[in-house]
């Protein structure tokens, strides 16, 4: 039979022990938990590792390769001048674009390859019968030997979001690669462009997709 001095005594060691694991909660960061609760400063390190470990790191901008950090160089210009100065700084280099130069299956002639911007390359994967307003087509010219580097460029921008027979394509082609204010193909509704273009069941894009 405990005594009532071996109670007291039973109690002040009970308290002790109670006191010191209260104390050893407080002093590790934070109130000590409660049943069916964790600490702020564990939640906090779940959650902080969850963040550095969880889901990769998204693209910029919708569909746009991660090469271009989430900028494919700004909206492209529809008139000769001001795209030719687009061209010059190259910005549609981190495009999807064809693995490398290859002889025109058209009447560019020489070697050519082509780079589409993501709106073209998610209409062309949808299989849209018409193509995404701001889609565009850039097409590098090489001449017969492609280690000479670009002579020119051909390039198609849809401007409205129906096609209406080519005419809201706007289409470009120049045969330099040294900066230029005109060119001889440089119009909405290029005839020249558009007729050649309407063979396409792509909405006038005929370059073969998916890109090889």
């Amino acid at each position: 039979m405990i005594t009532k001095t071996g109670s007291l005594k039973l109690c002040a060691l009970l308290g002790a022990a109670l006191f010191a694991g209260l104390l050893a909660a407080c002093t590790e960061g934070g109130d000590p938990a409660m049943p069916g609760e964790t600490s702020s400063s564990s939640s906090s390190s779940s959650s902080s590792s969850s963040s550095s470990s969880g889901a990769p790191a998204m693209t910029e901008g919708k569909g746009v390769p991660a090469s271009c950090n989430g900028d494919e160089g700004g909206v492209v210009p529809t008139n000769a001048k001001e795209l030719n100065a687009w061209l010059q700084k190259r910005a549609y280099e981190c495009w999807a674009h064809e693995s490398a130069p290859h002889p025109s299956a058209g009447p560019h002639g020489g070697m050519v390859q082509t780079y589409l911007n993501a709106a073209l390359v998610a209409s062309l994967e949808q299989k849209n019968a018409e193509h995404t307003q701001g889609s565009v087509a850039v097409k590098e010219l090489y001449g017969q030997d492609a280690s000479g580097g670009v002579t020119g460029w051909a390039v198609g921008v849809k401007t409205q979001p129906t096609s209406a027979g080519g005419d809201n394509w706007f289409w470009y082609e120049v045969f330099t690669a040294a900066p230029s204010d005109t060119a001889p193909y440089a119009s909405l509704g290029a005839s020249i462009c558009k007729n050649c273009h309407a063979g396409s069941d792509k909405d006038f894009v005929l370059i073969p997709f998916p890109l090889q």
